[in-house]
């Protein structure tokens, strides 16, 4: 199974969170968008973890995740990043829930 980071070699990534903001200044980016991208493991931690953030720098516009397969779970998951933690989307990713893109679940 080909991963992301096959793709994007994103464990050679490495910013501290100011080094981030600073990046951003440089290049000019006013707005960004911080999202947590699950594959596997606790999304609501992650989807905390990104809230956090965006509370600490406004500027950042927050994208929750959910595991697909959780069902109604999954549902209320996407009810508390909007109405608890602020968060204004939601990162699916049907195959890292084993889903198929297609599937009715993910519409």
């Amino acid at each position: 199974m080909l991963r992301y980071n096959d793709v994007f070699d994103l464990e050679q990534v490495s910013y501290t969170e100011d080094e981030l903001l600073v990046s951003l200044g440089e290049a000019g980016i006013a707005t960004a968008v911080i999202q947590a991208e699950w594959d596997s493991g606790d999304y609501h931690a992650l989807n905390d973890g990104v809230a956090e953030l965006v509370r600490r720098h406004p500027h950042f516009i927050g994208f929750g995740a959910v595991d697909l397969s959780d069902g109604y779970a999954a549902a209320q998951e996407v009810r508390r990043c909007v109405e608890e933690l602020g968060l204004v989307g939601i990162n699916v990713q049907p195959f890292a829930s084993g889903i198929h893109a297609d599937a009715a679940v993910c519409y």
